[in-house]
């Protein structure tokens, strides 16, 4: 929902709202779980690999977005500085965590660093 700016000291209005292109893609965050679950427990595990992946990157854009609009309506009650720290932090989050999920990968799976290392020879 878009938010209209109001006089310094007033709460802004929802104005709006409607349809946006990425809500049907907030569908594949649960098929993302769901997804990560049968690549682990299924009949074939490991077998959905690029599937987990995949539908993980495209669950990616409905939560930097969501993260995105909470930032802007948080920076409408703080201060300029505020509200730029804010959006300059939690713009960073899908970021971080893939790189935090990276890290726990190459540590739990310390083989798979080794044919990577072979393949960069």
């Amino acid at each position: 929902m878009a938010l209209a700016t109001k006089a310094p000291g007033q709460a802004p209005e929802r104005t709006g709202g409607g349809f946006r292109w990425w809500y049907p893609l907030a569908l594949t965050i649960p098929a993302a779980g769901v997804l990560f679950y049968l690549n682990r427990y299924g009949d074939n595990p490991g077998s959905l690999t690029y599937w987990v992946f995949g539908v993980s990157v495209v669950s990616l854009i409905p939560l930097a977005n969501w993260i995105g609009a909470s930032t802007e309506a948080l920076g409408q009650y703080v201060s300029d500085r505020a509200a730029g720290l804010l959006d300059a932090s939690f713009g960073n989050v899908p970021e971080l965590a893939i790189g935090i999920f990276l890290l726990y990968h190459s540590f739990a799976h310390p083989s798979s660093l080794e044919s990577d290392h072979a393949i960069i020879k």
